[in-house]
């Protein structure tokens, strides 16, 4: 997120926050934007963040990181001009994409690997009857 003056210099500074999940007040705090007018965010799934106190006439920006497993769509703009008495909303929501997954080779097909595994058992089968019904010696 960024912050500049109407002159387009970068705005710093502590602003009072409020934290929410899912609608819910969780808590409040600051953010301290840098000298250079940033400050990185990291929202979790349903919780968003209300920064006060910034400057009237001061344009913010928020920009997104880009993930390429998700989309990423702004409800409304990213940018604004924050005006007197007035609340400045940017909306965002990021989207899991449908990444399918390919199997890889494992070298067998289904019928060479239930050939393997009924001839495996037949062969136990036949151990078991051997040592089971298996004549004694006298010697």
């Amino acid at each position: 997120m960024t912050l500049t003056n109407a002159a387009g210099e970068p705005v710093s500074g502590v602003f009072n926050t409020q934290y929410y999940l899912n609608n819910t007040n969780t808590g409040s705090g600051t953010v301290t934007f840098t000298t250079s007018g940033e400050y990185t965010l990291i929202l979790k799934d349903d919780e968003s963040i209300v920064i006060s106190n910034i400057p009237v006439d001061t344009v913010y920006t928020v920009e997104e990181a880009v993930n390429a497993e998700y989309e990423q769509t702004f409800e409304n703009t990213n940018s604004g001009t924050i005006a007197k008495d007035t609340v400045s909303e940017v909306k965002f929501t990021n989207t899991k994409k449908f990444i399918p997954y390919t199997l890889p080779e494992s070298g067998f097909d289904d019928t060479r690997m239930y050939f393997v595994f009924a001839l495996s058992g037949m062969m136990l089968c036949g151990l078991a009857y051997f040592f089971v019904n298996r004549k004694k010696v006298n010697g």
